[in-house]
């Protein structure tokens, strides 16, 4: 059973990459729409999210307001762990208590701080 989830897994990979290599999303460079990879498109949109974004909102029929959407701590997490060539741990390592990325981006932070004044 063991052998078959590992090949599973190893195959769900393979067409991950494969299909994120395909050129069919609508990106932009200097203001002209370009063709880029699906995963590149990923990847532009986790960075979006992770220093936060201002998108216009249709609140009823005919009226948009601005909306600012704040940085998302999780995919700063995640951003931040892949640059780091660390994979996130769900759970600390001996405890049962989840990890929030709140309390992880909060960890690096003080440490950031920490070694700054130094």
């Amino acid at each position: 059973m063991a052998k078959k989830k590992v090949a599973a897994g190893k195959l769900f990979t393979h067409y991950l990459n494969e299909i994120g290599q395909e050129m069919t999303e609508v990106g932009e460079f200097d203001g002209q729409p370009v063709m880029i990879s699906k995963i590149e498109k990923m990847c532009r949109n986790m960075w979006k999210y992770a220093l936060g974004y201002e998108e216009e909102e249709e609140v009823k029929e005919g009226t948009r307001i601005s909306v600012k959407r704040a940085p998302d701590k999780a995919m700063m997490v995640i951003l931040y762990d892949r640059m780091e060539g660390k994979a996130a741990p769900a759970k600390e390592l001996g405890s049962k208590k989840r990890v929030t990325a709140a309390d992880k981006v909060t960890e690096e932070s003080k440490k950031r701080i920490a070694a700054g004044g130094k």
